[in-house]
């Protein structure tokens, strides 16, 4: 099916289907975002942990018009899901964040690699009050142009995996995989 379009290029959309009947899978809803942008590309990533959804938006604009990127948290529930919250970090032009997302129970992991450096991954943790925080930016330990940094991501309470498929050594466009290791509320290279 086609994206709502808002006066511009499509928005995304993501729908959540029913396979208690895998011979007939149901549409059982369709999910946007609070704030439809044209242009957003909103569904181009996402991840489910239980009842909670996490949706990438890489297109998405700030409050000031800049394509900076976005990430849209859901609780999944009957008879559909409800935003809780909408995540962004910094406000580098075209960084792409939401371009990657990984979800881990109070732990959420977004991928902008069209930040500045080379890319970055955010990681943001639920609160008590179930607001969502940052926690920590991580970037590359060589920071190069086109990196791509955190163009995939991948999360566990105590791991993060951050890929950057240029890697490091741009003259072979080998990819890399770093692995972030958490003691307490910090984030440590721990490994490629």
């Amino acid at each position: 099916s086609s994206s709502p379009t808002l006066g511009g290029p499509p928005s995304g959309l993501v729908q959540a289907y029913d396979i208690s009947n895998p011979r007939r899978p149901a549409l059982a809803y369709q999910i946007l975002p609070n704030d439809p942008q044209p242009g957003q590309a909103f569904g181009a990533a996402l991840v489910l942990d239980e009842n909670q959804l996490l949706v990438g938006a890489p297109g998405a604009r700030d409050a000031q018009g800049r394509e900076t990127g976005a990430a849209y948290l859901f609780a999944l529930g009957s008879p559909g899901a409800s935003q809780t919250a909408r995540l962004a970090a910094g406000s580098v032009a075209l960084a792409r964040f939401g371009a990657a997302v990984a979800l881990a129970g109070d732990l959420a992991l977004i991928g902008a690699p069209g930040d500045t450096g080379g890319g970055s991954a955010h990681i943001f943790r639920r609160q008590t009050n179930s607001t969502w925080l940052p926690q920590a930016r991580l970037s590359p330990p060589t920071p190069r142009p086109l990196q791509a940094f955190g163009a995939s991501v991948g999360l566990d309470s105590e791991m993060a995996l951050v890929g950057a498929p240029q890697g490091d050594a741009l003259e072979h466009f080998a990819g890399t995989v770093h692995v972030f290791s958490r003691r307490g509320v910090r984030w440590y290279l721990t490994g490629t």
